[in-house]
């Protein structure tokens, strides 16, 4: 089965079959953890400077959400997967996916 799962720091914060669901999601909360940066840091959004500080600080925070296409079949014998992030790999766990679906 293919699952598309979003990891954040590491790890497994939403997971679906379709990978539109996990895009949105993952585009949702990046934007909601640029808006909590921009409120505590008194970030004005409408500045370019300022959005793109926030969106750094975002990022160096923790923002950054990772979309990874998850072929459930391939688990190795303890069910583990090492997957590709945009910063790394990260293994992950067959029970952090499937208590998503």
């Amino acid at each position: 089965m293919i699952v598309y799962a979003v990891l954040n720091e590491g790890e497994i914060v939403f997971a679906s079959k379709d990978e539109e669901l996990a895009n949105s999601y993952a585009d949702k909360s990046w934007q909601e953890d640029i808006q909590e940066t921009a409120d505590e840091y008194d970030f004005d959004l409408d500045n370019p400077k300022q959005l793109d500080a926030a969106q750094y600080q975002a990022g160096f925070d923790g923002g950054i959400y990772d979309v990874v296409k998850v072929d459930t079949d391939k688990f190795d014998n303890n069910d583990e997967m090492t997957v590709q992030l945009s910063v790394g790999e990260e293994v992950i766990e067959r029970y952090d996916l499937e208590r998503f679906l």
